[in-house]
């Protein structure tokens, strides 16, 4: 299954407390709007099983940076050096916590626990005019030659494996 969330990818944040009480989340807004909008998208036939493995990808598109921009009267026009810089090297958001922050939140939605998560193919971190999170989820039906995941492409309704250029 392909889910896209549009928006601003967000970074799980670490939890909080106050005066020595329990632990809160501080993004349970957060969560519960990414899981809405996921909601939308997933039926619960597709949802993955207790305990069968799970492969993932996932894509985070940024919003280029101010510094990106030309000037004055050219401001929406982006550089002639910008196309050129290396692919988003925001310092704001570590590739990891937002990789949580995904996980986190299709609990029971996509798969039962994200424990599940066995293997991973590519993961992206690229600005782009339109901020989005694309996140690619399969159920793993066998593991193949040189230790390659093969799942069921429901899309194109054939088995393959990670490597072939349809899955990636």
């Amino acid at each position: 299954m392909i889910i896209t969330i549009p928006g601003n990818p967000t970074r799980q944040k670490r939890a909080r407390s106050k005066n020595n009480q329990r632990p809160y989340d501080p993004q349970k807004k957060e969560k519960a709007d990414f899981v809405r909008m996921v909601r939308g998208q997933i039926s619960l036939d597709e949802k993955i099983g207790k305990g069968k493995p799970v492969y993932m990808e996932f894509r985070f598109y940024f919003p280029r940076p101010k510094k990106h921009y030309r000037t004055g009267k050219f401001s929406h026009l982006l550089r002639d050096d910008a196309k050129n810089l290396l692919p988003c090297l925001s310092s704001t958001a570590d590739l990891d916590n937002t990789i949580k922050f995904v996980k986190d939140c299709l609990n029971g939605l996509a798969y039962y626990d994200d424990c599940q998560v066995t293997d991973y193919g590519s993961v992206k971190k690229r600005y782009a005019e339109v901020p989005r999170t694309v996140i690619i989820i399969h159920e793993i039906l066998d593991i193949g030659y040189n230790d390659e995941p093969i799942f069921f492409n429901s899309v194109a309704g054939i088995r393959g494996t990670a490597l072939d250029p349809m899955f990636a």
